[in-house]
Order: structure tokens, then C-alpha cells, then sequence
């Protein structure tokens, strides 16, 4: 047995070792780890394991409940989740060959900014249980996602995500052809903008119907009026919120009946 406690990170292979523990902190696997068959198995106890190259487990990988596998490298093995996968090492891709099972309590954990989106790529099928969780982050300023593809299977996905997490954003997770859940959503910063937005719109109206301008009849004599209105807005981006530019003109007529 290889147990792993503390933290650091493996460059080089791992060969020899029938079983894997991981009970430290944060280690980080950056070559080829191949355990022997029987029982040739991982089990990730505590802590955070990032599998960034190759980990083979003919017996499978098991997360436990306050464990996190993530890495944007390769597992060649089921994986049976009770704590939580966040593919990418930041953003990126974990690709598994075999099936994944989320099991009750469990949770997918998948990041969003301008770099793109967290895929977990399975060459199996996977299961998720009605209590597991899907956690979306989306970076400060990040842009909107639509029709993202955060679990891709060469098999079946059998239920969608029940419980959703997403803090400061909007999302919606879709179960495509029974094998791919994509992912739509904005973050708080295009829901700031879009606010923002609208709020402007209704605020730049009242000031150019209390503008400084004056009702004019249209002739001397007349008791028809005509009054012309107009209102620019300008606001600079940030990271968080986009700029956008606005402008309101018009004329409104009238007429005076005593």
C-alpha cells in the first residue's frame, strides 16, 4: 500500500504498489501511477488528489465523504463517488475509462470563466443519486454559458442532477440523449448588467420627460404643443459588468382642450 499523507506531488511513475490511500492534504499525481491487480485499488479518505497524468486502477477509485478527486489528467477504472469531483486542476477536462456513480450526499463540482468550462469526459456509463449535488462557480466577470457540455459518456447518464448549487448565478442543467448534461447560466456579473441595465432605461426615461426642455406650441395661435426629449448613457465595463452605451430620443405631442 502507497498512503499518501501531508502533501506534495509524484512527477515520476508509480509501479509496485497494489492499493493507493490518499490521507493527506493535497497531493498531486503528474506521471503514471499503475497499481496491481488485486485488489489494485484507490481510495481517496481526506484531503484533495489531483490526478494530472495517469492513474490506473483496475480495482476502481473510491472518494470518501470529505475527499476530492479532481486533476485534468486520465483514471483507467470505475470511480464511485461519496464526496465530490471537480474536474481540472482550476478548469479542465477529467476523463475516467469506466463508469462513475454518484452516490447519496455526494457532488460534482464545476468551475466557469473566460478559459471556458470544467468537463468530466466518461468512457462508461454514470449513475447519479436524487440527494447528490451539482456545484457551479462562476468566475468573477465570467461570460455566459450555453449549451456547455460539463459530462460527456460513451454510455448513459440515468437521471439529471436534482439539487443544484450556484452561488451568485443563474443555471439551468440539461440531460441531452440520455449521455450528456449540459450546462446554461449567466454569473452575477451579467446579472449586475442586466439589472443595471433596466434600471437605466427606466431612470434615463423620467429625466428626459423632466428634461429641461419646454413645451412649445406648434404656432403661435395654436393649442397643439410638441416637446422633444433626449438622454444618453454611457457606462465603461469592468470585470464583473459589461459596458454598454444607451441613448433615448423622441418628441411627444399634445393639445389643450380648455
Amino acid at each position: 500500500t502507497l498512503r499518501l499523507e501531508g502533501s506534495g506531488a509524484f512527477i515520476d511513475d508509480i509501479f509496485g504498489f497494489e492499493t493507493l490511500e490518499m490521507a493527506g492534504s493535497d497531493w498531486t499525481l503528474g506521471g503514471t501511477a499503475t497499481l496491481l491487480a488485486g485488489p489494485g485499488t484507490t481510495m481517496v479518505s481526506s484531503g484533495l488528489l489531483r490526478v494530472n497524468g495517469m492513474l490506473t486502477a483496475p480495482g476502481g477509485v473510491t472518494v470518501a465523504g470529505p475527499g476530492r478527486l479532481s486533476g485534468s489528467g486520465s483514471i483507467v477504472g470505475m470511480v464511485a463517488n461519496g464526496g465530490t469531483i471537480a474536474p481540472g486542476d482550476t478548469l479542465g477536462t477529467l476523463k475516467v475509462t469506466g463508469d462513475v456513480a454518484f452516490a447519496p450526499g455526494s457532488s460534482l463540482e464545476i468551475e466557469t470563466d473566460f478559459g471556458g468550462t470544467d468537463l468530466l469526459d466518461v468512457m462508461g456509463s454514470v449513475t447519479v443519486d436524487p440527494t447528490a449535488s451539482l456545484d457551479v462557480f462562476f468566475a468573477p466577470g465570467a461570460p455566459d454559458v450555453q449549451d456547455t457540455t460539463i459530462v460527456s459518456t460513451t454510455g448513459t447518464v440515468d437521471a439529471n442532477f436534482l439539487v443544484i448549487n450556484a452561488p451568485n448565478a443563474l443555471v439551468t442543467v440539461e440531460l441531452v440523449g440520455g449521455s450528456t448534461l449540459v450546462l446554461n447560466g449567466m454569473g452575477s456579473g451579467a446579472l449586475n448588467t442586466v439589472t443595471q441595465a433596466a434600471a437605466e432605461e427606466g431612470f434615463s426615461f423620467q429625466r428626459a420627460v423632466a428634461g429641461e426642455s419646454r413645451i412649445r406650441p406648434i404656432s403661435p395661435d395654436s393649442r397643439l404643443w410638441a416637446r422633444g426629449m433626449a438622454d444618453y448613457i454611457e457606462r465603461q465595463g469592468d470585470r464583473r459588468n459589461a459596458g454598454y452605451q444607451q441613448d433615448i430620443t423622441g418628441v411627444a405631442f399634445g393639445g389643450d382642450t380648455g
